[in-house]
């Protein structure tokens, strides 16, 4: 798919609504992705980064839960609720 095609047929007022979500960042990352992959696209914390890559280097994002999370050390309410908020839970 051509995204720039698609874009040319917005109306202005859609493009200013598109802007407007990108902006505020409510549009989410697919969670199909690999940890690495996903770092890399949504750029979290330094906190957040250092105990997915130790803890979950190989799999996708969408296999961990938050449950699995909170059992790490060194996560605290601040990280886990980071991660809610960037796979689209909250």
């Amino acid at each position: 798919m051509n995204v720039f095609r698609l874009y040319q047929c917005l109306t202005e007022h859609e493009k200013r609504e598109l802007k407007n979500l990108i902006e505020k960042d409510y549009a989410v990352v697919s969670t199909d992705m690999t940890v690495k992959d996903w770092i890399d696209a949504v750029e979290p914390s330094i906190r957040l980064i250092n105990c997915l890559r130790k803890n979950f280097p190989d799999k996708r994002v969408s296999e961990i839960s938050s449950k699995d999370l909170i059992k790490i050390s060194g996560v605290g309410l601040r990280t886990y609720k980071e991660f809610q908020k960037l796979i689209g839970e909250i």
